[in-house]
């Protein structure tokens, strides 16, 4: 049974690291280079926050966990022995699950929220800050990304943010917006093989939608 649960569990963790990938370049990426922008600007007492912000969303099921992690697992199987298989379909609270669940982020003591609409990933983000040099202080802001496939790479870009409601200044999202959140991923051969096997991302009716090159 231990041989068994073995595959399965590393299946998932495939997948996982992606997510992770993602959400530490957005979280550390975004939230580390606004600080440090305004920081430089004499207003960061403005733009960050002595303390984390909780977001109020209903946990999934243990049912609803099972469920989901079946569903990854399955997907990454096939997707890595090149077996037909139906897209996979992620809602924003899935997605908020999936990020609340790793291990990498839950050391970096950081909170996320994601929902998908208006073709991007928004997310609602409370980020500490130590790791920027600025103890104490948190990142708690929103923003809205785009994810995109480029001849087999994914692509993630930051569209707009935002902090205590106020628009982050364009000439900071317009650096950001010229980066590829997700670039690290291609240097992990095993993550980059199983994303060269989709063939879209599809952003809408509120879910994410990885489309495979092989479908059912």
């Amino acid at each position: 049974m231990i041989e068994g649960a073995s595959p399965r569990k590393k299946r998932g963790c495939l997948f996982r690291a992606v997510v992770t990938a993602f959400v530490l370049a957005v979280a550390v990426g975004v939230g580390g280079y606004v600080a440090y922008r305004y920081a430089k600007h004499r207003i960061f007492a403005v733009y960050t926050a002595p303390a984390p912000i909780d977001f109020a969303q209903a946990p999934l099921s243990p049912a609803e966990l099972g469920d989901l992690d079946g569903r990854l697992a399955a997907f990454v199987h096939a997707l890595r022995n090149k077996n037909p298989v139906e897209p996979l379909v992620i809602t924003g609270e899935e997605l908020t699950a999936l990020v609340a669940r790793i291990p990498d982020f839950q050391k970096l003591g950081g909170r996320a929220r994601f929902s998908i609409a208006d073709g991007e990933v928004q997310s609602d983000l409370s980020v500490p800050l130590e790791r920027m040099g600025f103890p104490g202080r948190w990142f708690n802001g929103s923003a809205a990304f785009d994810l995109t496939l480029e001849s087999g790479v994914l692509v993630v870009t930051l569209r707009s943010a935002s902090v205590k409601g106020e628009p982050i200044p364009g000439w900071i999202v317009g650096r950001l917006a010229d980066r590829n959140l997700a670039k690290d991923l291609r240097e992990r051969p095993e993550i980059a093989g199983l994303i060269a096997r989709l063939e879209s991302i599809d952003l809408s009716n509120g879910r994410i939608t990885l489309v495979p090159r092989l479908r059912l």
